[in-house]
């Protein structure tokens, strides 16, 4: 998500003028609304008029060499886009979505694709400005909406025309880009993004689907690159604009409000907030996968299916159908995530970013009804990263077998490193940390889908490139893990929000498809993921959302702001996204009793080869899993489910502060740390490893400070 160019941003205006574009028509969700056709396609560089549309509305595309010279516009490749005039002071729904960026390798311009504006109900007015020139105003409501309220001039276009015999308004596209150069408004000194703008124009007008689109290319250089320096490198940005009309939306949706008990994405316009969910009133939702691998393809054809048996269950009949796409298909090109026309899940072949998988959605903003949904894999990398992975585990077990167990632990630690910097680099951008917002005037914020916690994929931030899981290998596991990584992200697309009590349902016995977590929607670690299916949860909140069945159980959910942390005690410690088991305080004390093994090299006597710098975010999120457990207790230890009644733990959550420490201290000061370091060979060796016990104490304890419950004292050993 992000490093340096929202150069995009500035193109989002020139959907306004889309805006016009209201079409009108009901809409239709079977097979004959994915219909994929370039019929009405019109790029820049067009030498003759010509009209689009359909049997309800047309527009015309006129290329500026055809105009009267009063109406020529700056570029010589401008399409001029006549307006229908029946359009204006119609409810439309306008947006925009990045859907292409130019440059390839740089992970946090990867991360803007499908950066959106979330859809604007728009009302297009003609009026005059202050110097009576005509102008296309844009009205519409960014919050607290409801079809009756007043609505705000959002934005306004110049117009180069108005035709009363042809009933058209006519509008320079390429106008709109250059006028509103977002970038320049954000980030005028390139501060941020270093880079500036060099041009924008509109390149394509399409319509199809009840829905005018329509690129606009940003042309962005380096801030320092010289004026005119046509040889300067340049990193364009695509955004696709459209403009639907309300009827698009099926008028027989019924909304639904949230509930505590299921977890769904919200409407954020609107007076009253809605689930957004997809209609299940008409032919099946198609989605379009582009460029699966052949031997990947069964795991993401099994995602839809696995989804598809819940759905048949609640609706009686299947919601999802799917066509895989390959690149020499002739229909490859036309779909482009982030084009509201279409459901689309793309192997990304073109951008890198430090996500797996990412799927956001669109949605009426008034009754929640899901319009359109993507899903961005990043399939190249991941296959990357995990082939190294299993290369170097089926190593480890090699050396460990001939007795090399230190060479195993060097080999297998330099593989976490490189892995681990990898992933870091993915994430060292000004974009990537959330730095930068983008916004449109005083009111009108754009959404980084990637930097949205909602949607963020922690996956690549967890510190678990360890041992392989027993006996997988790379063949074995990676179709296991696409299923669950796709599965996860069309749980987003139906409208699930992240479930971070669903590994408290965890069946027992070893791990198997289906009994790691009775949610999807929950975070797993790599020895888990692999095995996680639609849960008992998730039945249960589909049952809600598109049956509107009420949820049985209240006790099976908590998302992304409900989980544990220093500064909210009144948030549950088994709301967290860091465990993998159904009792996660045992996971957590596994966790620092292996971490404790690696710092002392315990099973040998050189000196340690990991370092607490090597296991600093394993160590964070294993301490801080243990200390929610003594911030929360005394307001959410009677409401916890998977904590009492296991061995020596207490009944009375007064009573749970004092034995976390009494737990973790147990380990700290374990009479063994002082057997290990009389066995080793060398002072170096004894040396090293006090120092790691050491670190390890003060890494504890400057944890503990940010709780606020213990001080560094309370981590001594008598």
């Amino acid at each position: 998500m992000k490093k340096s160019d929202l150069s995009f941003l500035y193109l989002f205006f020139l959907g306004a003028l889309a805006v016009a574009l209201a079409l009108s028509g009901c809409a239709r969700s079977g097979p004959a609304a994915s219909e994929v056709s370039d019929a009405n396609l019109v790029t820049a560089g067009a030498t003759a008029p010509r009209a689009i549309g359909d049997s309800t509305l047309q527009f015309t595309v006129t290329p500026r060499s055809l105009l009267a010279s009063s109406e020529a516009a700056t570029d010589d490749g401008a399409l001029i886009l006549g307006l229908p005039m029946s359009l204006l002071g119609k409810q439309n729904i306008f947006g925009g979505v990045i859907t292409k960026v130019s440059d390839r390798n740089n992970e946090d311009l990867g991360m803007l694709k499908l950066t959106d504006l979330p859809p604007v109900p728009v009302i297009p007015k003609l009026e005059k400005d202050k110097d009576g020139k005509t102008q296309l105003g844009l009205y519409g409501c960014v919050s607290g909406c409801t079809p009756e309220k007043e609505t705000e001039l959002l934005v306004t276009l110049p117009v180069l025309s108005v035709d009363d015999t042809k009933q058209l308004v006519m509008l320079d596209l390429s106008a709109v880009g250059r006028d509103l150069d977002l970038i320049g408004m954000l980030d005028p000194k390139g501060q941020a993004t270093k880079l500036k703008t060099r041009s924008a124009r509109t390149v394509a007008v399409d319509y199809s689907q009840s829905t005018l689109v329509f690129d606009v290319e940003s042309h962005m250089v380096a801030v320092n690159a010289a004026e005119g320096d046509a040889l300067a490198p340049e990193t364009v940005f695509t955004t696709r604009w459209y403009l639907k009309l309300n009827s698009v939306t099926d008028p027989g949706f019924v909304s639904r409000a949230p509930v505590a008990a299921a977890g769904f994405f919200q409407t954020q316009r609107g007076s009253e907030a809605k689930i957004t969910r997809f209609s299940n009133n008409a032919g099946p939702i198609k989605y379009y996968l582009k460029d699966i691998p052949a031997e990947f393809q069964p795991s993401f054809a099994a995602a839809f299916e696995g989804w598809n048996t819940e759905l048949q269950a609640v609706l009686g009949k299947k919601l999802l159908s799917y066509e895989f796409v390959n690149a020499d298909d002739p229909r490859s090109k036309l779909l482009v995530p982030g084009d509201v026309r279409y459901n689309i899940v793309a192997w990304d072949l073109v951008n890198r970013a430090p996500y797996g998988g990412l799927g956001p959605s669109i949605a009426d903003q008034f009754t929640g009804q899901t319009f359109a949904a993507n899903v961005l894999i990043q399939g190249p990398h991941i296959v990357d990263m995990y082939r190294k992975w299993f290369t170097t585990g089926e190593s480890v077990h090699s050396l460990t077998t001939l007795g090399m167990a230190d060479a195993a632990e060097q080999l297998l630690l330099k593989t976490k490193r490189e892995l681990q910097a990898s992933l870091a680099a993915l994430k060292s951008g000004a974009l990537t940390a959330g730095k930068i917002e983008l916004k449109l005037g005083h009111n009108l914020a754009f959404r980084v889908a990637s930097q949205r916690p909602e949607l963020e994929d922690s996956l690549m931030d967890r510190d678990d490139f360890d041992a392989l899981p027993d006996g997988e290998t790379f063949e074995s596991y990676m179709p296991g893990y696409f299923q669950d990584m796709l599965t996860h992200e069309l749980g987003h697309n139906l409208g699930l929000r992240h479930n971070f009590r669903g590994t408290l349902g965890a069946a027992q016995g070893a791990p198997a498809p289906g009994r790691v977590s009775r949610s999807i929607m929950d975070y797993m670690g790599r020895d888990y993921r692999y095995f996680d299916r639609v849960g008992d949860y998730d039945r249960m909140a589909i049952a809600y959302g598109y049956a509107g069945l009420e949820p049985q159980h209240h006790d099976w959910f908590c998302t992304d702001e409900d989980t544990g942390a220093a500064a909210k005690p009144q948030s549950s410690a088994e709301c967290s996204k860091e465990d993998a088991t159904d009792d996660p305080f045992s996971f957590f004390e596994a966790n620092l009793t292996r971490s404790i093994s690696l710092l002392l090299n315990r099973s040998q006597p050189t000196a340690p080869n990991w370092t607490v710098e090597d296991m600093k975010t394993m160590l964070t999120t294993t301490i801080s899993g243990l200390l929610n457990y003594a911030a929360s207790a005394e307001k959410t230890g009677s409401q916890w489910t998977n904590f009492f009644n296991k061995g020596d733990r207490p009944l009375a959550p007064a009573q749970v502060k004092g034995y976390v420490l009494a737990r973790i201290n147990a380990q700290l000061c374990d009479a063994s740390i002082q057997e290990v370091l009389a066995r080793k060979q060398s002072q170096a060796a004894r040396d090293a490893t006090s120092r790691n016990i050491s670190e390890l104490k003060a890494k504890v304890a400057d944890i503990a400070k940010e709780y606020n419950i213990f001080s560094s004292a309370d981590f001594g050993c008598p």
